[in-house]
């Protein structure tokens, strides 16, 4: 497991009136063991657009040599997404936690495949939308187990994160039971 925290990305270009552009759509899932993988394309830039594809994979191919992914954990905050992202050409709404998430794990040079729930799978609020959401959480065990690894976004860096990734470092090389229980009490310093 890999846990993350970065700066919140927030736009410094002014807000334009958006142009009417084509919302993503999921497609339905060929079987019942099917999951959608998301391509996280690359772009140096933090400011940049992010850009995503889905495919669909299924979970009896894992784990494949020529095919791997990662899935990724975090805080949804927002129910709504409200910040775009362009997801096979068309608009998507993401939430404002998970576009600063995909904005740090984007790779400068290649993409990167992950597994997050939020776009993965249907949030629709059709039917549909529904059954496969109900079908994808009982799966959920088998997609974090299938993955490479897991990645822990625990969102923006506030005032005591470094703190907290120095305890947490502490506590990995600790080197007996005794010292571990003195490091898990928090004394606040």
């Amino acid at each position: 497991m890999i846990i993350l925290s970065g700066l919140s990305y927030h736009s410094a270009m002014p807000k334009r009136k958006r142009q009417s552009v084509a919302k993503f759509q999921h497609g339905r899932l060929h079987s019942p063991r099917a999951i959608r993988l998301l391509n996280l394309h690359s772009s140096a830039d933090l400011s940049a657009t992010l850009d995503v594809s889905l495919f669909e994979a299924s979970l009896d191919d894992f784990p494949l040599d020529t095919l791997s992914y990662e899935a990724l954990s975090y805080v949804w905050g927002a129910r709504e997404g409200s910040v775009p992202c362009t997801c096979d050409g068309k608009e998507l709404l993401i939430t404002p936690n998970y576009n600063d998430a995909l904005r740090h794990l984007r790779l400068p040079n290649q993409q990167r495949t992950l597994w997050v729930d939020a776009i993965c799978i249907d949030q629709g609020n059709s039917e549909e939308s529904l059954k496969e959401r109900n079908t994808q959480i009982t799966l959920m065990g088998e997609v974090y187990h299938s993955a490479e690894s897991t990645l822990c976004w625990l969102g923006k860096v506030e005032q005591y994160t470094a703190g907290t990734f120095e305890r947490l470092r502490r506590i990995g090389t600790c080197p007996s039971k005794r010292e571990f229980r003195k490091l898990v009490r928090y004394d606040g310093r």
